[in-house]
């Protein structure tokens, strides 16, 4: 598993939650808390990623499960420091073989790309707005969305955006699509192949620690 360690301090740790789960649109009632001084503690990201490629009938043809490699500190530093407000993620498949067979839209298609439905993005044709974010899992974000393969494909690389606004007063509803920064992303060892009309099922789940 690939991990981010940064020195933050016990306040920094809590606000990082509460940012992220404020991206997928949870809203906090008014709270005064301090917490105590401490010693610098790491913080770990995880990202625990679930491909799975279903047949017409609803049968798993394949199931694919990886950890991905953060690579958003630069979105999270923008919303921790309030320079930014939190929008809407955005996940791309892409085929970064050489070969062009990504399995999404026309030969000139270069990735899949899954908006939430109400990112304008959505929209276009050829692109897909299955994508949802929930915090059903306590001290977690989950970030699930589907694709229907329109031709025969394969991607080996996946990646996760989140988009940000300037300013810190902009509800995330009203940040979209905003600017797209990177989140986490991975490069497969081995393509997934698919056959057209297949469902990719995808769904990342990040988790936050400290460090041991």
């Amino acid at each position: 598993m690939l991990r981010l360690r940064v020195a933050l301090s016990a306040v920094t740790v809590v606000v990082l939650a509460l940012v992220i789960a404020f991206a997928a649109g949870v809203s906090f009632g008014r709270a005064a808390a301090t917490a105590p001084a401490g010693p610098e503690v790491g913080v770990m990201v995880h990202g625990d990623w679930i491909v799975t490629v279903k047949n017409g009938d609803g049968t798993v043809a394949q199931e694919h499960a990886f950890h991905n490699e953060f690579n958003g500190a630069l979105t999270v530093a923008g919303i921790l420091a309030h320079k930014n407000t939190t929008g809407r993620y955005w996940l791309t498949l892409s085929d970064q073989t050489g070969t062009g067979q990504n399995p999404c839209g026309d030969t000139t298609a270069s990735s899949c790309f899954v908006f939430e439905p109400d990112d304008p993005n959505a929209s276009v044709v050829g692109w897909f707005n299955t994508l949802s974010v929930t915090t059903t899992t306590p001290g977690a974000v989950v970030v699930t969305g589907t694709v229907i393969a329109t031709r025969a494909g394969q991607f080996n690389h996946v990646r996760m955006l989140l988009s940000t606004c300037g300013g810190g007063t902009i509800a995330p509803n009203d940040c979209h699509p905003g600017s797209y920064g990177n989140f986490s992303a991975r490069t497969l060892p081995a393509p997934i192949s698919v056959i057209a009309g297949q469902q990719i099922l995808v769904t990342v789940t990040y988790t936050f620690s400290a460090a041991p």
